[in-house]
């Protein structure tokens, strides 16, 4: 019997402004196809915010981190509000040294992402490093920070 690779799956849901596409099993490139589609759904999708919800990855093989920036690039050119939550360490660590995180837009849990949309729409003048600093303020919790 062949080893068979896990299959990539993505889920959507939407409120208002605001997509959430969670990622469940292996990115990687025998899921590129996948992977792929997804990107084009979210390009597709109409928000205003965009939270990648990475709870459920269970590896970022490195030849996808080039449709991982595509799929950014995606969704900051619509243009929306990206959040990536719930990434795992070990590949959050990975995502910082490649380039591909930006500490602003990382949070640790949905809960978090969501609360910092909540606090960037009831204020336009509201950046998004003043929505996760009142996030983290508000929650005196650690949240998700570029490894030293």
């Amino acid at each position: 019997m062949m080893n068979q690779t896990p299959k990539l799956s993505y889920f959507f849901a939407t409120k208002k402004d605001v997509l959430i596409v969670s990622l469940v099993g292996p990115i990687s490139k025998d899921n590129a196809v996948i992977f792929d589609e997804c990107i084009r759904e979210v390009k597709k999708a109409p928000a205003r915010w965009v939270v990648l919800h990475f709870r459920d990855v269970t590896e970022l093989d490195r030849t996808q981190l080039p449709a991982l920036a595509r799929l950014q690039k995606t969704i900051r050119e619509k243009p929306a509000e990206l959040k990536v939550c719930a990434v795992h360490p070990d590949l959050r660590e990975m995502l910082f040294a490649q380039g591909l995180l930006r500490e602003v837009e990382t949070y640790n849990n949905m809960s978090h992402a969501l609360q910092a949309i909540m606090e960037e729409a009831m204020d336009p003048n509201r950046t998004p490093q003043d929505a996760k600093s009142e996030v983290a303020a508000n929650a005196s919790l650690y949240v998700a920070k570029k490894p030293a």
